[in-house]
């Protein structure tokens, strides 16, 4: 037979912001090491920023001309660009390791036919 425990209504709300911080703390770590692809919106050249709409929808992201990695060109509006996304510590998001999508396709073919020659 089972015994009903009592449980005082409340009981677990100082664990909730705990619980909650962990969450966020985890997701944090996970997009760190995840890519994303987007297009870049709303870019002021002059001043060196602008935002990032994601290619499956979501959130716009913070772009800054010092995020792009390396710094060979500056961004258009319209151009699709491969980057990580972090929270800043008022929890806005901006991206970070910014490649151009192009760019980007060109190192990894690069990086695997490396690979092909070593291994053949």
């Amino acid at each position: 037979m089972l015994k009903e425990l009592p449980i005082q209504e409340n009981q677990f709300d100082s664990l909730t912001p705990l619980f909650n911080q962990q969450i966020i703390s985890a997701l944090a770590t996970l997009m760190k090491n995840m890519k994303f692809q987007g297009k870049v919106l709303n870019w002021n050249d002059e001043k060196g920023f602008g935002f990032v709409e994601p290619n499956g929808g979501g959130k716009r992201a913070f772009v800054h001309i010092k995020a792009f990695k390396p710094r060979s060109r500056r961004p258009v509006n319209g151009e699709i660009i491969v980057y990580e996304l972090v929270q800043d510590n008022n929890n806005r998001y901006k991206a970070e390791n910014i490649q151009f999508a192009r760019d980007a396709r060109h190192l990894k073919k690069r990086s695997q036919a490396k690979k092909r020659q070593s291994l053949g």
